[in-house]
């Protein structure tokens, strides 16, 4: 369970961060959203939907999509997040090596160990210098042990 909440609330946390907008305000929307999934036709949220998207964030379901795909793979529901994590990366590019990282474990959930392993390396190839690449270096050391060596070499306080 600890490790659930920790997941999500680190989604939160990280995509308040990245918002442009204001990120206390882009945090509540989050939960608000990923809680009640039914849409509001209220004026305001209408209002703040234009300006987030006047200052070139994402639709909000974008953002709540990595966090549904999350819950999904958490639920080991792979097909379900691959369906929600489609050409996310494309559309929430501060977020792709997390996308990626959570694309290849869906795809590891559904037995596709290739394609787990071509977007862990992806990960590896596209962004070298992100954290994430030490996670992704650690799931493909799991069939490929030199991949391992490389993940201490390049990232030795990564856990």
């Amino acid at each position: 369970m600890w490790k659930i909440l920790n997941s999500k609330v680190f989604l939160l946390i990280v995509l308040a961060s990245i918002s442009t907008v204001v990120g206390l305000e882009a945090l509540i929307d989050a939960s608000k959203s990923f809680a009640d999934t039914a849409t509001a036709n209220d004026q305001n949220s209408l209002s703040a939907e234009k300006t987030s998207l006047a200052m070139g964030d994402p639709p909000a379901n974008t953002r709540h999509s990595f966090l549904v795909a999350s819950d999904l793979i958490e639920r080991k529901q792979g097909k379900a997040a691959l369906a929600e994590l489609q050409d996310l990366e494309q559309e929430y590019p501060l977020l792709a090596a997390h996308i990626l990282l959570a694309k290849g474990k869906a795809y590891q959930l559904e037995q596709n160990e290739p394609a787990a392993a071509q977007t862990w390396q992806q990960i590896v190839t596209q962004y070298p210098a992100s954290a994430v690449t030490g996670e992704a270096l650690y799931l493909l050391g799991k069939s490929q042990p030199q991949y391992w060596q490389q993940a201490i070499a390049e990232f030795p306080s990564h856990p």
